[in-house]
């Protein structure tokens, strides 16, 4: 609906009459592609391909990339904290938590002045022996403090992005464009000798056996395999006395196989969310 409403402003400023039956196609020209993707971005079960519109792939990355200093509440203790605030009781606190300390991309940023006196640019470039992979390095806070959990943060991006197939056109054959989401959590006390990884697979092979499996990451971080969307590991999966963050990564690429990758998460991890939760409390309980 946002994307039919935008249609009908940019029609009306531009002089246009929202109610007839064909708009120009120089509007379309000028304004499909982001009305296309604003359609489109939280419709996460239909494909987008990037080599038809692009910029619906990007509004979808952006999405998942969007926690940079967001604040996250607590809805039940906010709608509190307003009810005794309305009756006088006490001033508004709403505990806002911020999930990530920082993100990194392998990009570089270069700000060019412009010699006639027009706008100043912003020039971004890969950085060197990258191209055409680009790697967002998300890092998070501390889960108890921020309040979530990190399983079911890797698997919803997962589950938004999963339909996204970095196809390009013909031409660029030869340069096959990778994006990597990797996503490192801090690992809990209470977890002890154990990582976000073991618990998830225990919780698969127990209760969900439709969830994806994760598989060994390489040396290569963008190295997905071919046509499939992969979560991976952490890296110390095997050295559960590390101490290190849990690692894990989100790859897409070019899809050699779409009806395989259309599968691959067949329901939105949401509705297990109460189950892993309540699994993951009942396992580490046993384990003390």
């Amino acid at each position: 609906m946002s994307s039919l409403r935008l249609a009908q402003v940019l029609l009306a400023v531009g002089g246009e009459d929202p109610g007839q039956a064909r708009a120009p196609t120089r509007f379309f020209e000028e304004y499909g592609p982001a009305l296309h993707a604003i359609s489109r971005h939280n419709l996460f079960r239909e494909q987008v391909l990037f080599r038809q519109h692009p910029l619906s792939c990007l509004l979808r990355l952006c999405d998942e990339l969007q926690e940079w200093g967001r604040q996250r509440v607590n809805i039940e203790g906010m709608v509190k904290q307003l009810y005794l605030a309305i009756e006088g009781e006490t001033p508004v606190d709403l505990g806002g938590r911020r999930l990530l300390s920082q993100m990194r991309v392998n990009l570089r940023g270069e700000r060019r002045s412009s010699a006639s006196g027009g706008c100043d640019t912003l020039e971004f470039t890969l950085a060197a022996g990258s191209a055409p992979h680009y790697v967002f390095q998300l890092d998070y806070r501390d889960p108890e403090v921020a309040e979530y959990d990190s399983a079911l943060a890797l698997l919803s991006k997962a589950y938004n992005l999963q339909h996204v197939d970095l196809t390009g056109p013909p031409r660029e054959a030869g340069r096959r464009l990778r994006w990597c989401l990797a996503m490192r959590f801090p690992r809990p006390r209470e977890y002890g000798d154990l990582t976000e990884y073991d618990i998830y697979a225990q919780f698969v092979r127990e209760r969900a056996t439709w969830l994806p499996g994760l598989m060994v990451r390489s040396d290569d971080p963008t190295d997905g395999g071919q046509g499939l969307l992969r979560l991976e590991p952490p890296s110390d999966a095997r050295s559960p006395s590390a101490r290190e963050p849990d690692s894990f990564a989100i790859v897409l690429q070019e899809t050699a196989n779409s009806a395989a990758r259309a599968g691959w998460l067949t329901c939105d991890p949401g509705s297990v969310a109460d189950s892993y939760l309540d699994f993951k409390r009942r396992y580490l309980r046993a384990r003390r």
